[in-house]
Parts: C-alpha cells; structure tokens; sequence
C-alpha cells in the first residue's frame, strides 16, 4: 500500500524537523536512528532493544558513548523498542517529537525534550499531535482470484483508517497508468481533502475526474478527452490550478475553468512537474535539464541543462538543484520572480568518496550529506557534515561514526 496523502520534499524527504534544527537520518548498512541539533551538535543514536513498552512506564535512561564531551564522536544512546531497522517518518509541527517506524506493524515517538521514546503506537494509530479526521490516499494492488480480476483499489481514509471512499481501477490501461503516476507525485487527494482527481478511459480516451467527498455532486470530467494517457497530473498548493502532462505536452489552467486552459509543448515526453509553494510557477524536469514556467505565461525558460532527478525543487520562489555530473552538494538556484541564470550557492568539498544522502532543510539554510572516508584498515568512517547554504560557506563536520 502506497500512501498519495502528503507531496514529496525531493530537497528533505522526511528527515528534517519543520524549524530546520533537527536532522533524523540512518547510517548506511545500520539498524539505528540517527538524530542530532545541527545548532548544538547534541545527538541522540536510538538503537532497536527489542520488546520494549516505554507507554508502560519504562524509562530508559540516555548513556553517552565513551563520556567524550566532543559532540563529533559523542552520542547519548536511547533504548527502543525494536529488532531491525528504525525508519524516521513524521516530526510533530513544534519539532520537539519525532514518529518512526519500528517495523511494519508498529511505530514509536521519540521526543527531543524528554530525551527519550515516550510512546510505541500501533503503525495506524494517529501520533497525539495529528488531527485523527485528517484524510489520506492510499493505493493498493488488490490480486486476482478466478471471481475478479487484477485491480488497483484507491482509498481515500481517516488517518485511523476509516474508510470515506472506495475508488477501483480494474480496466488494464487504468492498471498500468496508476502504478506509474503513485510515483510521480500526482494529486490524487486535494490538499483541502474536499475532493479527489483520478484517471479514467473510455472510447474517446482519456480524462481526469473529479469527485467530491461529500457526495455533493457525481463524478465529473475535468480535462477533455485525449488519446494520450496523463503522464502526471498535479495540483497547485490552494487547489485552484491543475498541471497535467499529456505526451509532450503541458496543459495548464484553472481547475473550474478548464475550457480556457493552455498548451505548452513539451521537448519530449515524461516530464516531470512541480509547483512553486504560492502556485505562481511551474517547475519541469525534462532529463537533466530544468525550466521554469510562469502560470500564466506561455514560454518555458531553461534553468540548466544538467540537475539532478532526485535533488531538485522549491524553497518560495526559488528553484534548487543538485549537479549530477559532479557532486549533489555542488548546489545552485534560481530565483523564479526574478529570472536570471542560476546561481552557483556552495561547493562540495573535495570528498574521498561521493556524498551519500543530501538533505535540504526546509528554510533552504543548510545543507547536510553523508560522506564515507576510508581509514588506514580500508574500513569506512561514515562521516555527517553541514554547511550554511551561502557563497564561500564553509562546510563542517558535525558527527563522525567509527567503524564497530
């Protein structure tokens, strides 16, 4: 089952808390969650001991490693519940709690004021700070038996796992189409939870639907029929304005007016779209280059021609990006309100090895990777390290993990 609730930070992912002061990230090949203050350099290492059921009472006292009062090579350890690996999913708006995933069934909280895990939920049990009303999308491939054939089956449900509304796919074009979008960031769910949009065929080809949650109206077509299948299909952050990609082609326009809409063509097919937090621009990845587009514009602007895939996106109006023919931290931007070429704003060290996981923090300040040295047994010192996002800044070894 694949959640569609909530648009993808390809800059953060899940790992930064919403203030910009916490970073929760896995070492690689390690069972333990890494936690630690990018203002302070505290850090917590959360390492699986098994049964534990801390909302019983069981405290857990913090231990430093070593007593080394360097915070590089010190971390406090915090027992958790758990046997395998600990994936860090959610901080609670104040970023003082963090949900993780125990294992496919269970979660826990770990709270950087306590200093401890508080609390162990079952993995569709709401975290305190969640509204338990809130909706999500989720997709799931139900398997065919000799009665029904092969469907993908759309859920729209309370984040406790109530059921609100049950949309099924059982046409193969549909099949195909849906296990591809679930991976494009496509809005399935609008962000005010008031409706959904899905994809539907008939004779006359394709369209987006739009259907109400409050069964206040039926199923009714947005976009007009088109032999292309919607490759993407996005909604601005108010819900006004829709992007969809068709072929080679961008088709843009206001989601209750989609007879005045307009075409943009495209380079090529498959692009991918995102856009801006204010809904004002559009930002579209064609390989490795990168344009930006006004929404009520019609000419795309190239950005560059080499970003990476996995490393680009909005920070306001500003458009980031990672070099992918260098290093990811070699990181430039371009201000979409004030379009001019894109601006080199920091430089990647002289690494020994290649970053490993590079994350953007959500005020677009700073810049944290992963990076292996090899010490003198050939073995890799998994290094943190953290840089202002600034001309000239200089980058800083936060946490330097040694080999067991």
């Amino acid at each position: 089952m694949a959640a569609q609730d909530r648009r993808v930070d390809r800059l953060g992912g899940s790992s930064w808390s919403p203030n910009s002061e916490w970073l929760a990230i896995n070492w690689p090949e390690r069972p333990d969650l890494f936690i630690i203050s990018l203002k302070t350099g505290r850090s917590f290492t959360l390492w699986p001991a098994g049964d534990l059921e801390p909302e019983r009472g069981q405290v857990f006292a913090s231990a430093s490693t070593a007593g080394s009062s360097d915070l590089r090579h010190t971390s406090w350890i915090v027992a958790s519940p758990g046997e395998d690996k600990l994936t860090p999913l959610e901080w609670s708006s104040d970023s003082v709690n963090l949900t993780y995933q125990v294992d496919s069934k269970t979660n826990a909280i770990f709270s950087v004021l306590d200093q401890n895990v508080t609390n162990r939920l079952r993995a569709t049990e709401v975290p305190p700070w969640s509204n338990s009303n809130d909706l999500r999308a989720t997709l799931q491939l139900v398997v065919p038996t000799k009665e029904r054939p092969e469907r993908y089956r759309m859920r729209i449900e309370k984040l406790d796992g109530a059921v609100v509304k049950e949309i099924a796919f059982s046409d193969a074009r549909e099949l195909r189409l849906v296990e591809a979008a679930r991976y494009h960031d496509t809005s399935f769910l609008s962000a005010d939870r008031k409706f959904v949009l899905y994809p539907r065929v008939t004779s006359d080809g394709w369209q987006i639907v739009r259907e109400p949650l409050d069964g206040s109206a039926p199923p009714q077509a947005v976009t007009k029929p088109d032999l292309r299948e919607p490759y993407q299909w996005q909604l601005s952050g108010d819900d006004r304005y829709l992007a969809v990609i068709e072929g080679d082609a961008l088709i843009v326009g206001a989601l209750d007016d989609w007879a005045h809409t307009k075409t943009i063509p495209l380079p090529h097919d498959s692009v991918t779209v995102s856009w801006s937090p204010d809904g004002r621009f559009l930002g579209l990845l064609d390989r490795q280059s990168l344009y930006v587009l006004l929404r009520d514009g019609d000419e795309l602007k190239l950005v560059t021609e080499n970003c990476a895939q996995r490393f680009w996106g909005w920070r306001g109006s500003r458009l980031f990006f990672g070099d992918p023919s260098t290093d990811l931290t070699n990181v430039s931007c371009v201000d979409a309100e004030h379009f001019a070429p894109p601006t080199r704003i920091l430089k990647a060290r002289k690494w020994e090895t290649a970053t490993r996981g590079v994350w953007l923090s959500p005020d677009g300040t700073q810049l944290a990777c992963l990076v292996a040295e090899i010490d003198y047994r050939g073995l890799a010192v998994w290094q943190l390290w953290e840089s202002a996002v600034q001309t000239n800044a200089q980058w800083q070894l936060m946490y330097e993990l040694k080999p067991q």
